[in-house]
């Protein structure tokens, strides 16, 4: 009896808990990744047009695409990431956006909101802000 209630309150439940943060961690840098993807494939085609680099309430824009994404679709809030998102060359560069250019989407989130076990060994190695970047070629 002794030795099973040792086992599970000091080998059993941490390593439960370090499983379930992990896989926590794992799915936000997931669906960030993904995020990442669907905004630059977005940004390929669309990011000659004029409203492109808009707000996110102006239909055609990227923070527009992307919150239809995010909003309620995600464990991702779209108020962490709305203001950190980096599209790059940015608009109004001395080199304009053209066919054939690369252009890249990058999204920073700080993973603390995700972190449940902030003193367990080994969670202080892992990275507090995660940045999802992707490449496309504009068409």
């Amino acid at each position: 009896m002794v030795e099973t209630a040792l086992c599970v309150t000091f080998v059993l439940l941490p390593l439960t808990m370090g499983i379930v943060q992990y896989g926590v961690i794992l799915s936000a840098m997931h669906q960030l990744d993904h995020f990442g993807r669907e905004g630059a494939r977005y940004a390929s085609v669309h990011g000659g047009e004029a409203n492109f680099d808009s707000s996110e309430t102006t239909a055609g824009s990227l923070k527009a695409y992307l919150k239809s994404m995010i909003d309620g679709k995600s464990t991702i809030l779209w108020a962490d990431v709305s203001n950190n998102i980096v599209v790059t060359p940015a608009y109004g560069a001395s080199t304009p956006r053209t066919s054939g250019q690369p252009i890249t989407v990058a999204i920073t989130y700080s993973m603390k909101k995700k972190f449940f076990l902030a003193t367990f060994p080994g969670m202080g190695n892992l990275t507090q802000t995660y940045v999802a970047r992707s490449t496309f070629v504009l068409e």
